[in-house]
């Protein structure tokens, strides 16, 4: 339903050169979404040494797991990726739908890990509920009831709220 009024693009050529002309105009975001993937193992690696080295600091394992569900996120989400992987369009649908619903709670506990202390329990009710929501979703997705594309607004909504309330503690901490 979410793409039925679309307009059709029909690409002439081979697929060779519709897939490379696909790849300079996603050129960026993949760049993009490699970095921010790449930026993530690098966070989440130091975060494992240092938790090997008895540091109690693993506030960037969270961190490196929101960079890399968002570079999961943009990279399925390009263009040209059911080009590249033509076996299951929707499946790369459902990823980059389901990494930006679990994007929100690792934000949030890097950030609680950041400012905690008056703010543990907002927090971890922001997560809890980004949590429950992204698993309703997914549910909803396997049983057919709806599918994530459907409730993608209900997506948009959490992440307003939780930005709203980052936004808000780190503005009530400055001050």
């Amino acid at each position: 339903k979410s793409v039925a009024d679309r307009s059709l693009e029909i690409f002439l050529g081979s697929k060779y050169s519709i897939l490379m002309s696909r790849i300079v105009d996603d050129l960026l975001d993949i760049i993009i979404s490699i970095a921010a993937i790449g930026i993530g193992i690098i966070f989440i690696g130091i975060a494992l040494f240092l938790t090997i080295q008895k540091s109690k600091d693993e506030s960037l394992i969270y961190l490196g797991l929101f960079s890399v569900f968002v570079g999961i996120w943009k990279i399925t989400d390009i263009r040209s990726a059911p080009i590249m992987f033509p076996k299951n369009p929707l499946l790369l649908s459902q990823i980059s739908l389901a990494m930006l619903s679990m994007a929100v709670p690792p934000f949030v506990i890097f950030i609680k890990k950041q400012f905690g202390g008056k703010w543990n329990k907002l927090l971890n009710l922001s997560c809890f509920v980004s949590t429950a929501v992204a698993l309703f979703q997914i549910l909803l997705q396997i049983t057919g009831q709806a599918d994530l594309r459907e409730s993608l607004w209900v997506t948009h909504v959490v992440i307003a709220l939780t930005g709203i309330l980052v936004l808000w503690i780190v503005g009530n901490e400055w001050i």
